[in-house]
Parts: C-alpha cells; sequence; structure tokens
C-alpha cells in the first residue's frame, strides 16, 4: 500500500520480530476485520513516509534475515542495548515477550528514545510498574502499546455517539471477548473500558477467575499462570458500571439512558438503538458496516504517535498527554483483578492493592 503521511525524519526500530513485530499470523489475516490491519510494527512503521527503519534487533539470525529481505532496515542486531548504544532513535517498538520488556523500555530511556509503542502487557510485577511509570513521566517519553482498539475509527465513532449526548447517560459497558485469559486478552478489554468511561474516576473493581496457579516468595504474591476471568466488574464514578464477560462475538454492548450502541465483530459494524416516546422496547435505527479507506490496526497508534514527535511547537497532543494514564492506571486494575479473586471475589478498590504482586502469565511454555 502507498504511503500515506509525509513528515519530518523519525528515526524508528523494532526490538522483537515475531507475530506482532514483523509477521503477523495467519489466522487474524484470514478472519480479523479490516480495521485491524497493518498489525505487525514492521508493517504499520513502513506505510509512514519518512520514518527511517534504522535498525531491528532478534536474537534470531533467522528472523533478521527475513524482516531484512523484506523490510531493509539499515541495521540488524541480537542485542537490544547493543542496538541502542550504536544508533540514534527516536521511536522503539517493543514486541518480545513480557519478562524482559522493563529492561527494554529504562535502556530506551536511558538511551534518548523519545517515544515508545510496547505490546501488552508492559511487565509481570506491580514493582516493575510503578518503576516504569516513574521513568515514563520523568523522562516525558511518549506511550503507547497493543492495546490499539481506541485508535481505530469504528471505535471512535462510538465514542462520539456517546459523548453527543443523544443515548443519554452511559451507564453500563459490556465486553464480550470470550473465556480468555488476563494478561493476554484482558489488556484489550480493560483499555476499551477506559476508553469509553473517559473522564469519569475508576472506584473499585471485583473478579472471578480460573486456573490460576500461585505461591508465595519472600511474603510476595507470584501467580504462574495466565489465569481466565469468569466475569469481573469495574465501578467508575457518576454510576457508571463495566462488566467483562464469557461471552462470545468480540463486542463492545455500550448501554445508555436512552439507548444502546453496540460495536460487533471486533469493530467489524456499528448497530444503535434508542427509546421512542412510552416504547419500553428499543428500536433499532441503524446498523452498518464500519469501513474506511484509512489504514489503521497498529498504524493507527504510530502515526498519532509520529504525529506528537513532529509538532512544530513541541507540544504534546492527546497520545502523549493521557495515554500513559490510562497504560497504567489498566494495568493496576489488572492486578487488583487477582487481588479481588484472592480475597473470595470481594469488591476492592486501588487502596486495597499490595505491593509486590508478580504475574507470570505462563500459558503452556510461554508467557505472555
Amino acid at each position: 500500500m502507498e504511503r500515506l503521511i509525509k513528515i519530518k525524519a523519525v528515526n524508528s526500530a523494532v526490538i522483537g520480530l515475531g507475530r506482532m513485530g514483523a509477521f503477523t499470523s495467519k489466522k487474524v489475516k484470514d478472519y480479523a476485520p479490516s480495521c485491524w490491519f497493518p498489525l505487525s510494527h514492521l508493517e504499520a512503521l513502513k506505510m509512514i513516509d519518512e520514518v527511517n527503519l534504522v535498525a531491528v534487533c532478534d536474537k534470531s539470525n533467522e528472523l533478521l534475515k527475513q524482516v531484512k529481505q523484506i523490510y531493509e532496515p539499515t541495521s540488524t542486531f541480537n542485542d537490544f542495548n547493543d542496538m541502542l548504544e550504536k544508533t540514534t532513535i527516536d521511536l522503539a517498538c517493543v514486541a518480545t515477550r513480557t519478562p524482559i520488556r522493563t529492561e527494554i523500555i529504562t535502556s530506551c530511556i536511558r538511551n534518548g528514545v523519545k517515544a515508545l509503542h510496547v505490546e501488552k502487557p508492559l511487565c509481570n510485577s506491580l514493582d516493575e510498574l510503578v518503576m516504569l511509570e516513574a521513568t515514563i513521566k520523568e523522562s516525558g517519553a511518549i506511550l503507547t502499546y497493543g492495546a490499539i482498539r481506541r485508535h481505530f475509527e469504528v471505535y471512535k465513532m462510538a465514542k462520539k455517539m456517546i459523548d453527543s449526548g443523544d443515548y443519554g447517560e452511559l451507564q453500563q459497558i459490556e465486553v464480550a471477548f470470550g473465556h480468555s485469559q488476563l494478561f493476554w486478552s484482558h489488556p484489550h478489554s480493560v483499555d476499551l473500558i477506559l476508553f469509553f468511561a473517559g473522564h469519569r474516576e475508576f472506584k473499585s473493581a471485583q473478579a472471578r477467575l480460573t486456573e490460576l496457579e500461585f505461591y508465595y516468595k519472600d511474603g510476595s504474591l507470584v501467580i504462574e499462570s495466565d489465569p481466565y476471568v469468569d466475569n469481573a466488574t469495574l465501578n467508575f464514578s457518576n454510576g457508571l458500571t463495566a462488566i467483562i464477560t464469557k461471552n462470545q462475538g468480540m463486542d463492545l454492548v455500550l448501554s445508555c439512558s436512552k439507548g444502546k450502541i453496540v460495536v460487533s465483530g471486533d469493530g467489524e459494524r456499528i448497530m444503535s438503538q434508542v427509546f421512542i416516546k412510552d416504547n419500553p422496547y428499543l428500536d433499532q435505527i441503524v446498523s452498518f458496516e464500519h469501513k474506511t479507506d484509512l489504514p489503521q490496526g497498529t498504524y493507527s497508534a504510530l502515526i498519532e504517535t509520529v504525529t506528537d514527535l513532529n509538532s512544530s511547537d513541541g507540544s504534546k497532543l492527546s497520545v502523549a498527554e493521557c495515554q500513559s494514564d490510562y497504560i497504567f492506571l489498566g494495568h493496576r486494575i489488572l492486578f487488583l483483578l487477582v487481588q479481588s479473586h484472592m480475597n473470595n471475589s470481594a469488591l476492592k478498590t486501588m487502596a486495597d492493592l499490595k505491593e509486590g504482586m508478580t504475574i507470570l502469565g505462563k500459558s503452556g511454555d510461554l508467557y505472555a
């Protein structure tokens, strides 16, 4: 596809050249809606004019060879510290497994990287999360991450519909992404909830999880598995409730006092309904597939980041201003869901969150 945006040069690099870094999985290509593409970091970067792909990094020489043939980076590296010392990078994309991401992010900041796009989750422990938040905020670096639905036009359209007031007050958010795992899938669920909750203050959460394997090390809780979320409830100010269910379909349901908006099929279409006069049943107003000629996927997050980096007066736009706040709050909520489950699914606030918790997120032989 032809490159679409002309901007000042931004030196970029990708660390981790697997499914998200370079090679989108066949299953996603076969079934995902068009709004999910381009999905891999390298595909997205190569679509942005004047973004220089300075370097790629992976332990696998075979992956480096494949990427070099397809994407023609200036340099290839097996070690990210070596890469950061020998190149000047403005934007780093991180698509490794979780356990090493904290080290990579801190090394990037230490070497002057101004923006990062990191796959989810950012890290495995609350201690790491606290440290990363302080590091990012002190550096002023722009941070986006792999929960990218908030950047898609279809979800932005649904948000505009909610904010218009035509459907009344948003009362409940329901995310139906199937019976899926906390670290593998539900960073997406929580980030979508925070996107639509907007200015409302997060209050509390409770959850029930299954397949949770844990132990204690030096008095701190270690979750070895990546547990499945049976159900979770998040409560916000103004009476807003959000629910994560086991329902299939990849649907988002936004229930309001005067109607309902559904983004179905993982962004494929929007359906809206409203109450008409005294009729207690919702009437369907519009149902349509959402199509746009604009590339979205990971591109939609990266182009906003690149635009921020190139803002003429040095000011930071919406991504830089608030995205990192949502990312860190979303991660704390994931830990809080575990805290709730470990206390008989009790309602928990952030004041109840105990430092030192670690979620390794192991599934089979792999970590999230």
